[in-house]
């Protein structure tokens, strides 16, 4: 008789167990979820300022600048490659020229860099592509109400500009 009001009071343990448990594997697997989604955009981010540095490259005599204040034409190039790898989404870009050995931005626009047959007078350009994202989870929050995703691409500038 003992052992059977044992078993009795054993009943709905299993749900009392599980209530405190699936709470705190949804939050783990959310918390996943968002740390997932947060590397993605950063993967995105990074190629999306990659693609602009590329067309930068290219076209960078009024190509520095940022979303706040534009550039001249070279920047809107930079700008619609950024914009044709992120689709919808709402990002700032900023354009630097920086130093061949350094990110030290060089003042003005990219027109005075110096471009050398030796590769240690040739300076580069910078593209930075950034925007903020909410955490999902409350762990991801605890990071921050909004995170911020970055990509940056820095590549040699070579030859004459068009």
């Amino acid at each position: 008789m003992k052992q059977a009001r044992r078993m009795h009071g054993e009943r709905g343990v299993t749900i009392v167990e599980a209530a405190f448990v699936l709470p705190i594997l949804f939050l783990f697997v959310l918390a996943l979820v968002d740390i997932g989604l947060w590397e993605f955009q950063t993967t995105q981010a990074s190629n999306a300022a990659r693609d602009g540095a590329r067309a930068g490259i290219l076209h960078y005599k009024t190509a520095a600048g940022s979303t706040a204040s534009p550039g001249g034409a070279d920047f809107t190039t930079i700008n619609n490659a950024v914009k044709a790898r992120l689709a919808n989404q709402q990002y700032s870009v900023t354009v630097s020229c920086v130093g061949p050995t350094s990110d030290t931005t060089i003042t003005g626009d990219c027109s005075s860099a110096s471009i050398g047959i030796d590769s240690s007078s040739t300076d580069r350009i910078k593209v930075v592509v950034t925007w903020s994202r909410a955490g999902l989870s409350p762990i991801g929050k605890l990071f921050g109400v909004a995170q911020t995703v970055t990509g940056t691409a820095t590549l040699q500038l070579v030859g004459l500009p068009q």
